[in-house]
């Protein structure tokens, strides 16, 4: 039997000075501190899938989920929930190309987001604590 002889190249290491900062948001702070705002934490993120959009990533923080266009770096949605700390998000696609983004945290239940119309439409009881991640 003959060995396979590798074609991979072998691939250069992450290195901080391979990328360029382009864009810095601050969208999960408090509105009147804008780039000062250095308390609220950004949990996590989530790229969305390739049906919804190829640059969009989902941030959860503070009492807000985020819908980033990261090429653009604009906010396209805001969702809020003031008694909320969200601490993950999960995307899924439903039959139909419908997207479906959950996201949850201290409050103990998970939100249903649809982000083509920018709306919670379900919030369901899912545990007894805080939820620190989601997957479908």
């Amino acid at each position: 039997h003959t060995p396979i002889k590798a074609t991979a190249k072998p691939t250069q290491p992450l290195n901080a000075s391979n990328f360029e900062l382009k864009h810095l948001l601050r969208a999960h702070g408090s509105q009147d501190l804008g780039l000062e705002d250095s308390m609220t934490h950004v949990w996590a993120c989530s790229f969305a899938p390739h049906v919804y959009g190829e640059h969009v990533v989902a941030t959860c923080g503070g009492n807000a989920v985020c819908l980033i266009d990261a090429a653009l770096g604009k906010v396209l949605m805001k969702y809020t929930h003031m008694d909320e700390d969200f601490y993950c998000v999960a995307w899924t696609v439903l039959p139909g190309q419908v997207v479906i983004l959950a996201a949850a945290g201290t409050q103990t239940d998970i939100k249903l987001i649809d982000p083509a119309e920018r709306t919670c439409y379900l919030q369901f009881p899912a545990h007894d604590d805080a939820i620190n991640s989601l997957a479908f």
